[in-house]
């Protein structure tokens, strides 16, 4: 029974030590920085492309979908079987 209050009062008492917290509340705002460094970057990358995208039109809309209906090239024709060896 005084083990487990010991215990508790000394992780109560690690809890609410300004040192503590504050190690814990730096990592924090170390992720968060660099999470909003990384949507800064994406953000840029982002504006970049629409620049490029901006100055050749013609290539972000190309038709790029197949044109089926045209009968382009020779037609194949099925050699048949393929050849086996005989043993």
């Amino acid at each position: 029974m005084k083990t487990m209050f010991l215990t508790g009062l000394l992780g109560a008492s690690l809890l609410l030590t300004p040192g503590f917290a504050a190690t814990k509340k730096a990592a924090t705002s170390g992720d968060m920085k660099q999470a909003i460094a990384f949507e800064r970057n994406k953000a840029a990358a982002d504006a970049r492309q629409s620049r490029i995208e901006a100055r050749h039109p013609s290539a972000a809309r190309a038709d790029r979908s197949a044109n089926r209906s045209v009968d382009q090239g020779r037609k194949v024709k099925d050699p048949g079987e393929p050849a086996t060896r005989k043993k």
